[in-house]
């Protein structure tokens, strides 16, 4: 599986919502300018705009560095007023499995499916 997915869930601190979307679309119109190989990035957020959750799919293990350089200063801001867990879909290679153990998340490999 050459594909990697994620799952990423935000809990918003009190008070900082507006300032989270507002950093959520810098990171959308980042991705849309530099991120040819992320086909998924999709954000959802709750009714009382307390959390949020984010659907990735990058083609391969670079374009998930390049999404990891592109928007790497934005995601530390989001992990400044919001708490973050990340579930990664993905078989990764040792350069991404040294970058994924830097963050919070938990690692699942490719059990089966159609493709």
């Amino acid at each position: 599986m050459s594909k990697y997915r994620a799952v990423a869930r935000f809990k918003i601190h009190p008070g900082k919502s507006e300032e989270f979307k507002r950093i959520a679309a810098e990171s959308l119109a980042v991705v849309r300018a530099k991120d040819p190989g992320t086909s998924t990035y999709e954000w959802f957020i709750n009714e009382a705009q307390n959390e949020c959750i984010v659907l990735e799919t990058y083609e391969s293990a670079e374009d998930l560095l390049a999404h990891g350089r592109n928007v790497g200063r934005l995601v530390g801001t989001l992990l400044q007023i919001s708490d973050c867990t990340v579930d990664m879909l993905a078989d990764p290679t040792p350069e991404v499995r040294s970058l994924l153990q830097r963050m919070p998340m938990t690692l699942f490999g490719r059990l089966q499916g159609l493709e």
